[in-house]
């Protein structure tokens, strides 16, 4: 499960009693982002997916505390969005990606798979989506939006 808040972040972890475990539930988090979402960092946050440090010349691992503000700058930063058209190398978290969509239809909620096929040029808050139920048609949202009200998830294959 993708965390999307840093709410949920520490929800997640007080469910978890052991300090190993923690740390293990913390890697996982961190490598999903960095392996499946692929997500992409400034350059001069390139450390953030590192799990030790260096003190005094020794390689220490990080603490929970450590690893958890990691992975809350990660969800920080996976609500961000590219502004910039001279920007054209970065491909933002949600294009390329496998989706289930939710809306609520006649005072019930449906969910539709999908993919999200590109950000709409000049508009960076906008989506483009094709519909496994309707692929000749494109559709368009504002996909961060729904994300954070948790009516948009990503699908791992």
């Amino acid at each position: 499960m993708t965390l999307a808040s840093e709410n949920q972040v520490d929800a997640a972890l007080i469910e978890i009693q052991a300090c190993t475990e923690k740390k293990a539930a913390l890697k996982a988090q961190m490598n999903f982002r960095k392996q499946v979402l692929k997500q992409k960092l400034d350059k001069d946050q390139e450390g953030i997916y590192r799990f030790s440090k260096k003190v005094n010349g020794k390689t220490v691992q990080c603490t929970v505390e450590e690893l958890t503000e990691k992975v809350k700058c990660l969800v920080r930063h996976s609500f961000t969005v590219q502004t910039s058209q001279n920007h054209d190398d970065v491909i933002p978290l949600l294009t390329g990606k496998k989706v289930s969509h939710s809306f609520n239809e006649e005072g019930s909620l449906v969910w539709y798979k999908g993919e999200v096929i590109s950000q709409v040029p000049g508009y960076p808050q906008w989506y483009n989506l094709v519909y496994e139920s309707d692929p000749s048609a494109v559709y368009t949202y504002r996909l961060v939006d729904d994300y954070k009200e948790g009516a948009l998830k990503i699908i791992v294959a």
